[in-house]
């Protein structure tokens, strides 16, 4: 799951898909996913996605995430973008 640690991010590793992520009691952990469990309060689901606004897959903030119940609703969130784009 890890790929090279990156010498401009402390505590923890750049994923090989440039998600950041962090281990803890030798369990690894995508960062994104772990901000909006902190946010919501509460696991998310497996099925659950995680979209980055902005596309920076490294920017965590909570308000550059939006959280989907699944990949269908993530990939049509997508295609409602790139539609819009292209009007």
């Amino acid at each position: 799951m890890a790929s090279k640690i990156s010498s401009h991010w402390k505590g923890g590793y750049i994923t090989s898909q440039g998600y950041k992520g962090f281990t803890k009691n030798k369990i690894n952990y995508l960062e994104h996913r772990h901000v909006m469990q902190k946010h919501l309060g509460r696991k998310l689901k497996r099925s659950e996605q995680i979209h980055h606004i902005n596309g920076i897959k490294t920017d965590n903030r909570i308000e550059n995430l939006i959280l989907f119940a699944n990949a269908r609703e993530h990939t049509l969130y997508h295609y409602k973008l790139k539609k819009e784009k292209n009007l």
